[in-house]
């Protein structure tokens, strides 16, 4: 768990303290928002903190709540969500075909870490590579800050995508042919 803290501490350290946000839950055989949105590192420094390490393993009922707190509570257009585990599911009523269709509807990459052995790796890369993510697997609890500074590199570099979104109200049934062009 140290390990883990670690890792989310330096994360938040990486935030520009301006329009980045975070939020930090926990699951066990129930999910627990310990902070909600917020781009205070103080507030999120304190509840990686105070974390703990017991019970069950909810996860896809932890990754569903967080996703809704991204959404509900979130304001950057560019969102992803991390999710670390150290153990595979056994006490959710939240499925990974309904997290990867809540994310992908909200435009949420999500990036998971499974941590030690005993994790459903093949589903934990198949919710990542379904949602523009990246799965990351490691024994060592040591690796976590470089996971997470690797994580941080990609959602920051993707907040200089740009989204253009075009929708069509043709009633007479014609095609439109539509160019863009972007200069620098």
């Amino acid at each position: 768990n140290a390990g883990a803290k670690a890792a989310g501490n330096a994360f938040v350290d990486l935030m520009d303290g301006v329009i980045d946000q975070a939020a930090v839950l926990w699951f066990s055989s129930v999910v627990t928002t310990a902070q909600g949105m917020t781009m205070h590192r103080d507030l999120l420094h304190g509840a990686i903190n105070a974390l703990p390490a017991n019970g069950a393993t909810a996860v896809w009922d932890g990754m569903y709540f967080g996703l809704l707190e991204l959404i509900n509570n979130g304001v950057n257009p560019c969102r992803a969500m991390i999710v670390m585990t150290d153990g595979g599911d056994n006490s959710s009523s939240r499925s990974p075909a309904e997290i990867i269709s809540l994310a992908n509807r909200n435009r949420i990459r999500i990036f998971t870490i499974g941590l030690g052995s005993g994790i459903q790796s093949e589903i934990l890369k198949n919710i990542a590579d379904l949602t523009g993510g990246v799965y990351y697997e490691t024994p060592n609890p040591a690796q976590l800050t470089a996971i997470y500074e690797a994580i941080a590199t990609n959602i920051f570099a993707s907040f200089k995508e740009c989204i253009i979104t075009y929708q069509a109200t043709c009633t007479d049934g014609s095609f439109r042919k539509v160019d863009l062009s972007l200069i620098n």
